[in-house]
This record gives structure tokens, sequence and C-alpha cells, in this order.
């Protein structure tokens, strides 16, 4: 099972993170910050910043490692690949589509939701187009 330590750490760590991002990023937004903007620059801030949190607990898991694998270990790589995959959907899908979805002149949420997506469709087009020739 996994250690007590491991799940505190691995839990406990990012969600403090995060709860001190949110605080922060509550005193210094904009007040009429849309609040799917506003959730989503604190899960990426967060996730920045939780690097932070549990590095350390992966370098002690590391050099207090044997030779086998334990299953704590598993969770650590577990959890490097949902900040990976979490990172990088917030940075090539989420995040541009809201950027284009601020920028819109549109004045409907459907709109801007639509003119969002095109753009980012003709982008996205484009650079495909791009990384094959």
């Amino acid at each position: 099972m996994y250690s007590t330590l491991g799940l505190l750490v691995l839990i406990c760590g990012p969600v403090l993170v995060a709860l001190i991002v949110a605080c922060v990023l509550l005193r210094f937004a904009e007040k009429d910050a849309n609040w799917l903007s506003f959730l989503t620059c604190v899960a990426g801030v967060a996730i920045a910043i939780s690097v932070v949190a549990v590095m350390p607990y992966d370098v002690w898991q590391a050099l207090s490692r044997d030779d086998d694998e334990s299953n704590s270990s598993s969770l650590l790589r577990r959890t490097w690949a949902a900040t990976y995959w979490t990172t990088a959907l917030l940075s090539y899908l989420l995040c541009p589509i809201l950027m284009e979805y601020e920028n819109s002149g549109d004045f409907t949420t459907s709109a801007r939701l639509k003119t969002s997506l095109r753009r980012n469709a003709v982008f996205y087009g484009i650079y495909s187009f791009i990384l094959v020739v």
C-alpha cells in the first residue's frame, strides 16, 4: 500500500499550493475576469509551483529506493504523468481558447466561443500544414 508520507506530500502539497495561489490571484486579479479564465490561471500557476512542492519528495524517493519498485514510486510516477498531461492540456488547448475568447469582440458567449474555436482551428491548421511540409 502507499506510504502515509507519500500520500500526504502528493495530495496536501499541491492542494496547499493551489489554495495559496488562489488567494494571491484573488487579491491581484482583475475583478471582472471570467471565472473560467481565473480557474485556469489558478490551475496553471498551481501546477507550475507544485513541482517545487513535490520535487524534494521525488529526490528523497530516488535516493532511498531499493532495487525493487515500490508502490509509492508508482504513485509518484502517476503524479508526474498527471502533472505533465494537465500542463500539456492547459498549454496547448485550454489557454489558447480562453485567450482568444477574451480577445473576441463578440457580444454573446456562444459567438465569442465560436470565434475563439475558429481562430484556434485556423492557427493549428496552419501549424500542422507547416509541420507536414
